[in-house]
């Protein structure tokens, strides 16, 4: 039954979300913030010494809880392969590959789908950081760009799953809940670590429930918040001007469609 919780129940992230919000404001604000992942320009990057990108799995690349490309991203996604060559270019899921896939079963799936390499870590934001390392042995976190559309809560609703007609255990019950709270996505995780971050906006809100709508605008709130209180972007080697992240980088980082 613990193994079950824990699926839906992520303390260390918790921990570690209130720990950022309360003294690294900072690192809750991306480098770079854009529509979607066509709008980077990955060339840059990697002429910038960016060696690895790491993408996040849902809204990001996928519609929400899906095993394949959005089609509006198939193109940028080729694109950033050719660039950065399809070893450098992974997925890193709180989802395919995390400790709800204990099998790996969705990291495979969607391995075949996208053709790219899914990142197994077992685990959950903030936890697996190490993996992200070893894949990229050569480089360091500073050469590596993080890419998702959360900012430091991904909240998912579980199914009821204990209204069943099924006469399932409480145990396997609770293993049917996902992700009910994920702290510490995307945008926080890529700076606590070193990286470049960039957000997106999600690609739609088909699929996606009301509570990740909600804590979305929070987010997104918060951020504007820290922007008008003069917050920025920790300083990143990637940004030539340092004491004006958010204009540098869309400057630099983005590309007109």
């Amino acid at each position: 039954m613990a193994n079950s919780i824990g699926q839906w129940f992520n303390p260390r992230g918790i921990l570690r979300a209130m720990q950022v919000l309360c003294s690294k404001r900072n690192h809750v604000v991306p480098h770079v913030a854009c529509e979607d992942i066509r709008d980077i320009d990955f060339q840059a990057l990697h002429s910038a010494g960016a060696i690895g990108i790491v993408f996040d799995k849902d809204n990001c690349l996928t519609s929400p809880y899906q095993p394949r490309l959005h089609p509006d991203v198939e193109i940028a996604v080729q694109e950033c392969c050719e660039i950065f060559g399809p070893g450098n270019t992974v997925i890193f899921s709180n989802s395919a590959g995390s400790s709800d896939d204990p099998s790996f079963k969705e990291a495979i799936d969607l391995e075949r789908s996208v053709g790219i390499p899914v990142l197994r870590h077992g685990t959950k934001k903030p936890m697996g950081f190490e993996t992200i390392s070893a894949h990229f042995a050569t480089g360091t976190p500073e050469q590596l760009v993080m890419v998702g559309d959360r900012v430091c809560v991904h909240c998912k609703l579980p199914s009821l799953p204990f209204i069943s007609a099924k006469k399932d255990s409480f145990s396997r019950s609770v293993c049917r809940v996902r992700t009910l709270l994920q702290i510490f996505t995307d945008v926080v995780f890529g700076n606590s670590n070193g990286m470049l971050t960039i957000k997106t906006e999600p690609l739609t809100t088909h699929g996606d429930n009301a509570a990740v709508r909600l804590v979305r605008e929070l987010e997104n709130i918060f951020v504007y918040v820290l922007g008008v209180a003069g917050v920025v972007a920790p300083p990143h080697i990637l940004i030539e001007n340092k004491t004006d992240a958010h204009k540098k980088t869309i400057m630099s980082y983005t590309k007109p469609r």
